[in-house]
C-alpha cells in the first residue's frame, strides 16, 4: 500500500502489511467459505475458530499500518505522537477506516448462527475490499471505474480460496473420503469462478498498471508482477491437478487420495502465502503506466 523502500521502520511496515494481507483475506474468506459450502460442525468450528482469530490480527495490523507508515518516513518508533500524525495524513488512515470495521463485523458473524451471516459477512467483506480500494496502486490505476471492480474481484477470489483450505484439510481428516468429496466437490465448482475471477481482474490490472511488454521485463515492478505471476502460476497448476487427479479418486473411496490432497492442500496455502508477500513487494514499486 505505501512506496516505501523496506529499510529500517519500513522493512516493519512492509511486514505488517503481509501479516495485514494474509489475515484480512483470511478473515473475509473464511466467512465468505462458510457461507457459500456446506461444512460438517468440525469444519464449520475450525471457520469459526479461523476467521476470528484473523479478524483480531488483521484489525491490529490495520492501525499499527497508521504508525508503521510515520515511522519509516520519519526513521523513528511507530509510537511516537509525530509518526502517527504523518501516518493520519496517508490514505492508511483511510484503509484503517474501512478495515478495522470490517473485521469488527465479521467477528460479529462468526459468533452468529449461520443464517444470520448471510448479511453480516458480505458487509464485512465489502468493507474489506474498500480498504483496500483507498489505498496504493488502486488509487492511481485508471480509469477507477475498470479498476475498481477488478480489484474488488481480485480480493473477493483470492479471500474465498485462502479462507478455503483449512476447513477442506479438516474435512479430509475427519470424513472418510466419500464424505469428504462432497465438500471438495462443493468448493471445487466455486473455484473455478473464483480462479476466473482471479485470472480475468488481474490481467486487467497488468495491463493497467504495466502498459507494455517491455516494461513488464525492464521495469522493477514488471519483474515484481512477473514473480507473483509465476507463483500463481504454481499455484493454479497445483489446484488443476487437485481437480483433475485426486478429487475424482477421493470420490472413489481411495484413502491414500484423501491424504495426499491434504498435502497438496497445505502446499496450496503455502504458495498463496507467498502471493500475497509477493503482493506487498508489488507495491512498494511505482506501476510504470501510472
Amino acid at each position: 500500500m505505501a512506496g516505501v523502500a523496506p529499510t529500517g521502520w519500513a522493512l516493519a511496515a512492509a511486514i505488517n502489511q503481509w501479516l495485514l494481507y494474509g489475515a484480512a483475506l483470511l478473515a473475509t474468506g473464511s466467512g465468505l467459505f462458510g457461507l457459500w459450502v456446506r461444512t460438517p460442525p468440525p469444519a464449520q468450528d475450525l471457520i469459526r475458530v479461523v476467521g476470528r482469530c484473523a479478524g483480531v490480527v488483521a484489525a491490529l495490523c490495520y492501525l499499527l499500518a497508521v504508525g508503521l507508515i510515520g515511522a519509516s518516513l520519519l526513521e523513528s518508533g511507530p509510537f511516537t505522537a509525530r509518526a502517527w500524525e504523518i501516518g493520519l495524513s496517508t490514505t492508511l488512515k483511510d484503509s484503517a477506516g474501512f478495515g478495522v470495521p470490517a473485521m469488527v463485523i465479521l467477528l460479529l458473524g462468526f459468533a452468529r448462527p449461520v443464517a444470520r451471516q448471510r448479511v453480516i459477512v458480505p458487509a464485512g467483506a465489502i468493507l474489506c475490499v474498500l480498504s483496500f480500494l483507498v489505498t496504493g496502486h488502486p488509487v492511481v490505476a485508471a480509469p477507477r471505474w475498470v479498476s475498481a471492480p477488478a480489484y474488488a474481484l481480485h480480493i473477493l477470489g483470492a479471500a474465498f480460496w485462502l479462507g478455503a483450505l483449512a476447513p477442506l484439510v479438516r474435512c479430509l481428516k475427519v470424513l472418510a473420503p466419500a464424505e469428504a468429496w462432497a465438500v471438495v466437490a462443493a468448493f471445487s465448482m466455486r473455484a473455478v469462478y473464483a480462479v476466473g475471477a482471479i485470472v480475468a481482474s488481474g490481467l486487467v490490472l497488468a495491463v493497467m498498471h504495466v502498459g507494455s511488454w517491455d516494461a513488464l521485463l525492464t521495469t522493477d515492478y514488471g519483474l515484481r508482477l512477473a514473480v507473483k505471476v509465476a507463483l500463481a502460476a504454481l499455484v493454479i497448476a497445483l489446484a488443476v491437478y487437485n481437480k483433475i487427479v485426486l478429487t475424482p479418486a477421493l470420490a472413489e473411496g481411495n484413502v491414500p487420495a484423501s491424504r495426499h490432497l491434504r498435502t497438496s492442500i497445505a502446499a496450496e496455502f503455502v504458495l498463496l502465502i507467498l502471493i500475497v508477500g509477493a503482493a506487498v513487494v508489488l507495491s512498494l514499486a511505482p506501476p510504470p503506466a501510472a
